[in-house]
């Protein structure tokens, strides 16, 4: 009779020897690229970055005059836990109790993509421009 422990060594041992199993799938986005949404945003002056391993690309532009963060997501999950961390670590960091802390920024959401403004009506003239939706829609 096979162990738990005997079988988990042959799936092992079957990686090692296939070619092809251990390979890694690369992270895309489900919805457009980074330069897509800055584009069609007419977003100025962009900078990719890659401060956060959830979004599988990420970067600042200019919009108005106003500084954007946009991140691009493999699935509408990464896309919550991102917004989660964004919005709560400043919280955190400040020792502020989480129901005294003012909001930190407002956000706007699609299938694939979030960003990130500390200006409302940039976040909302972003959000029509790219078919999303704002968070306090």
């Amino acid at each position: 009779m096979l162990t738990r422990t005997r079988l988990c060594a042959i799936a092992l041992l079957g990686c090692v020897v296939l070619p092809g199993c251990a390979a890694t799938t690369a992270r895309t986005a489900s919805g457009p690229s980074l330069s897509d949404l800055e584009q069609k945003a007419a977003c100025i002056d962009p900078h990719p970055s890659n401060e956060s391993t959830l979004p599988v690309e990420s970067g600042t532009c200019t919009y108005n005059g106003v500084r954007v963060l946009f991140a691009t997501f493999a699935d509408d999950q990464d896309r919550e836990r991102w917004i989660t961390a964004e919005q709560f670590g400043p919280v955190f960091r400040s020792n502020v109790p989480v129901d005294q802390a003012p909001p930190t920024s407002d956000f706007a959401v699609g299938t694939g993509w979030a960003i990130q403004s500390d200006d409302p009506a940039t976040t909302r003239a972003i959000a029509r421009a790219l078919g999303g939706i704002t968070r306090d829609d």
